[in-house]
């Protein structure tokens, strides 16, 4: 179990290593206005592994646990999605696919060990992330619609600004 616990926090630092580092190399190329297509494909893609990245570690312990250690490691996957939804809130594709990889491999296992209280443990894990996926989806409504009006009243600030040069003039 250490050895399986070692690679799987070698895994965790060698991917966050490389994603600190892709961040930091983009952010001295600036910014761009749009996101493409190929991006948002390897957003899922990267948000799908870290997600099944993640429940390795459920998968590695919970067989070994008793019943208390299998609630704190169910407690432990909840909080996962919570911080990996929040982290994901402005593409939602990602944060479903990062939800889903977590969700479906620890349910499994939940299932299999044959543990009585799976079955509710994972209803309400799954009606958590069908909760929290709502609310990611209302967010991204939210920054679409404040982008939105945000392009507008630039628009009309640019407007505003012709005309009253005109009227100078």
């Amino acid at each position: 179990v250490t050895t399986n616990v070692n690679v799987w926090a070698t895994l965790v630092t060698f991917l966050a290593t490389r994603g600190f580092f892709a961040a930091r190399k983009s952010t001295r190329r600036g910014r761009p206005d749009e996101i493409s297509l190929r991006t948002i494909r390897r957003l899922i893609i990267n948000a799908a592994s870290s997600g099944v990245l993640w429940s390795l570690i459920f998968i590695i312990a919970y067989p070994l646990a008793d019943q208390h250690q299998q609630l704190l490691l169910s407690c432990i996957m909840v909080g996962a999605v919570t911080a990996g939804l929040f982290g994901m809130l402005t593409v939602p594709p990602a944060a479903a696919a990062y939800a889903f990889g977590l969700l479906l491999p620890c349910s499994a296992t939940m299932i299999i060990c044959g543990n009585p209280q799976a079955y509710n443990t994972v209803a309400m894990f799954a009606g958590f992330i069908v909760l929290s996926m709502s609310s990611v989806l209302w967010y991204q409504r939210f920054f679409v619609d404040r982008f939105k009006s945000a392009q507008e009243v630039r628009r009309q600030n640019e407007l505003i600004g012709i005309l009253l040069r005109d009227f100078e003039a």
